[in-house]
């Protein structure tokens, strides 16, 4: 929630004008049949006004359509603060509705004259008919619809709905294959360049994480967009190349230490580290699988500073040797009891008659 209230915010701030905005799919029309893959741009008119912010959720016949990628290296949108990820993608197929959100900090006015690209792209879906359709329903025709949760907002400074016209798809299902369009396949392949060059942001507030540090990151990529994001946080020792081996307590009640892995990450992103003492990587990765990974050094400033010893290996080492002491004092009274009873003992020998 906090995450879209801080974008929002950012986006509304300049005035301008009013009339109606469009939302449909390009194309809004086709055949296609067991196996067939392709896509269908998400874009938007807006009759010249100027918004900055749009929502949408579009739904599709799951059992006969499932999305398999979508992409975004063409969208005017630049700020995402919702979209599907390849590992999201099972979730929008089973509820058959795509959801996206995001802006455009500068506003969006509409094609520029005389522009021959198609610079009023939202996003790119790949649909995909299954090859094997299993459904209750016998289908003839496909219907992509945008649902009355989509949204646009104004680019006034206030946030304003603006009066909002959509216009969906109607593919018609086919028994047989057609021709399918793998055009964005190739797309995918010839991208070979990285996600442009970011900045990791460490930050702590009250009203976020109870106050822990947390990072926040963004980027782009314009040729096929991103895909996710994954985060490091790489300890000293495993900088060093250096580990110490593991004591007595370690061997007994501790998991072995595994070494920092790769997580999927979205922002802002909780810390797990809150000492501060590891360095934190962040790799952006996009739709072609291109990588680019940024790292930020907490300041020595802000680093806490740790004892090496956790409580509980305290505790165990205090009651260790407390019993040891413990034993040590017993023994130690045995011993002199013995040598009481040994000199007792001569003394009677001694003095028997």
């Amino acid at each position: 929630m906090f995450k879209k209230i801080t974008i929002l915010s950012i986006l509304l701030l300049l005035p301008v004008c009013a009339n109606a905005a469009v939302l449909y799919l390009d194309p809004a029309q086709g055949e296609y049949g067991p196996g067939d893959s392709f896509t269908a741009d998400i874009k938007i008119d807006v009759d010249g006004e100027c918004v900055n912010t749009v929502e949408a959720f579009i739904g599709f016949p799951s059992d006969y359509l499932n999305i398999i990628d979508f992409l975004i290296g063409e969208s005017i949108l630049n700020l995402w603060v919702e979209k599907p990820d390849r590992a999201g993608l099972k979730e929008v197929n089973q509820k058959g509705e795509l959801h996206f959100s995001g802006g455009i900090p500068g506003g969006y006015c509409g094609k520029i004259p005389g522009d021959p690209g198609e610079s009023n792209i939202l996003g790119r879906i790949v649909f995909q008919v299954p090859g094997m359709i299993i459904s209750d329903i016998d289908r003839d025709s496909l219907s992509v619809d945008f649902s009355a949760a989509s949204r646009v907002l104004l680019h006034d400074g206030l946030g304003t709905a603006d009066v909002l016209t959509t216009r969906g798809a109607v593919y018609k299902f086919s028994g047989a294959s057609t021709d399918p369009d793998e055009s964005w396949r190739e797309d995918i392949k010839s991208d070979t360049i990285s996600p442009l060059p970011f900045v990791i942001e460490l930050r702590s507030d009250p009203g976020i994480f109870d106050g822990r540090y947390y990072i926040i990151f963004s980027t782009t990529d314009k040729e096929t967009g991103m895909d996710h994001f994954e985060v490091l946080e790489i300890t000293p020792e495993e900088l060093s190349g250096i580990t110490d081996k593991p004591g007595l307590y370690e061997r007994l009640f501790m998991e072995p230490k595994t070494p920092s892995a790769w997580k999927r990450a979205k922002t802002p992103y909780l810390l797990e580290d809150q000492s501060l003492l590891s360095v934190i990587r962040v790799k952006a990765v996009d739709k072609a699988g291109n990588e680019r990974i940024e790292e930020y050094v907490p300041p020595e400033s802000m680093r806490v500073s740790v004892s090496r010893r956790s409580p509980g290996e305290i505790v165990f080492w205090v009651s260790l040797a407390i019993a040891a002491l413990t034993v040590i004092f017993i023994v130690i009274i045995l011993v002199i009891k013995i040598i009481k009873k040994i000199k007792k003992s001569k003394n009677y020998e001694k003095n028997k008659p």
